[in-house]
């Protein structure tokens, strides 16, 4: 066989492994271009400012793919508003409605970026610091998850 027959043989070889790969890996909410509507946005972005607001951009980022996590995951409501509207889950939403803290230009900033890259977070679903778990019941559930991330003290598991 000729040294360009190999060649060629190699690469289609190559090309449908990398195809097969890509088609059993798992694909993250972030990964999946979605449309949300300015309020879905703000939601987030409310959400984040309250959480993590005075944290980096990396924290506000992984914030908000937990959020999108969330909308991709069966087990959680499809749509931003229920995501963050459900009951015991995201109580920073109520920040949406209340203009005293106001969203500030660097959260806008970290959650367009959130919602343009892939997740950060390795899928995380949930995220929790262990400093201000005051509830050992809560905090052995979390800790029974799978780690994910873990970023200025916070953190992340599915």
């Amino acid at each position: 066989m000729s040294h360009l027959k190999q060649i060629k043989q190699f690469l289609a070889s190559f090309v449908f492994c990398v195809f097969l790969a890509g088609a059993s890996m798992t694909v993250s909410a972030a990964d999946i271009p979605q449309e949300f509507s300015d309020e879905e946005i703000e939601m987030i972005e409310a959400v984040v400012m309250h959480e993590v607001g005075y944290c980096s951009r990396e924290s506000m980022i992984a914030i908000a793919h937990v959020i999108l996590n969330r909308v991709e995951n069966p087990l959680f409501p499809d749509n931003v508003y229920q995501v963050l509207h459900q009951k015991g889950q995201f109580t920073a939403i109520h920040n949406y409605y209340d203009s005293q803290r106001p969203v500030t230009p660097k959260v806008r900033q970290a959650v367009s970026d959130a919602l343009e890259m892939s997740d950060v977070t390795g899928g995380a679903l949930y995220f929790y610091s262990p400093r201000y778990m005051s509830n050992n019941r809560e905090l052995q559930w979390f800790q029974s998850l799978e780690t994910t991330l873990i970023h200025e003290d916070v953190w992340y598991c599915k």
